[in-house]
């Protein structure tokens, strides 16, 4: 049973782990609020703690984005105005999935969509954070990089290879919207954890891709089951976060319980 009294601290990215371990116990609900980059650094930590296995979450989307909070049909809703009382509970599991150390929960991408972040973090360091001044960042970004140099990429399923050749973006989705809004067709033939791919090779495909944020016509995805090698150092992505320039392994990792709100 969740109650109206709660421990509200801010996360500070830096000291995640200890505040997550001074604050929750085996048993807590952990309510998150904030964009899917704040609930990346929190669920980084819950697993580092290992503390995902004991406890359960759930979200409030306060981001520019908030992909995860579309694919779970989780309402923005305005803070002041929010209460859990009267509300009904229901339960989800999801998979979380790891890249070299890293756990993401949305995707994980290659290419120009994080030539895209890359830009725009720089450029947030200057301006105020305000939805719609990412968005337009974004917008300016994304034009910017539209005749961003294809990269060779390498992705090897155990002894065959997946992908080898030069892409403009190849995305690893676990949820069903991506890059803000554009929702993607899942294929969920697999009874096995895997995660739907998309492999962009061409400008017009990523093009079509952004643009379906306002036409919400999916794009096809196809599913592989992991775990997977990136065997070409390249720059990417994970829920919205920088990862460093490196190869690795993608793996899944677990669970963790979702508490859904309506």
């Amino acid at each position: 049973m969740l109650h109206e009294s709660y421990l509200v601290a801010e996360t500070d990215p830096e000291n995640m782990d200890e505040q997550l371990v001074e604050f929750l116990q085996p048993g807590d609900h952990l309510l998150i609020a904030g964009g899917d980059g704040t609930i990346s650094h929190v669920i980084n930590g819950l697993y580092r703690t290992r503390l995902y296995e004991t406890v359960s979450v759930s979200f409030f989307p306060l981001g520019t984005g908030n992909d995860l909070a579309k694919s779970l049909n989780i309402k923005k809703k305005l803070v002041k105005n929010f209460s859990l009382k009267n509300k009904k509970y229901s339960e989800v599991s999801l998979n979380l999935w790891k890249f070299n150390q890293h756990i993401f929960i949305n995707y994980l991408s290659f290419g120009i969509d994080a030539k895209c972040l890359s830009d725009v973090t720089h450029w947030r360091r200057y301006l105020p954070s305000i939805r719609w001044v990412n968005l337009m960042l974004y917008g300016f970004s994304g034009v910017k990089n539209l005749f961003y140099r294809k990269k060779n990429i390498n992705v090897l399923k155990g002894k065959e290879t997946f992908l080898n050749e030069k892409i403009v973006s190849l995305v690893f989705s676990n949820i069903n919207y991506y890059g803000g809004g554009c929702p993607l067709l899942l294929d969920q033939s697999s009874d096995k954890p895997s995660l739907n791919v998309i492999v962009v090779k061409t400008y017009k495909q990523w093009l079509r891709l952004m643009l379906s944020h306002f036409t919400q016509k999916p794009s096809l995805t196809q599913s592989m089951v992991t775990p997977c090698v990136i065997d070409t150092v390249c720059l990417a992505q994970a829920d919205g976060e920088m990862l460093s320039l490196s190869e690795g392994m993608i793996e899944y990792a677990g669970k963790l319980k979702v508490i859904l709100i309506n």
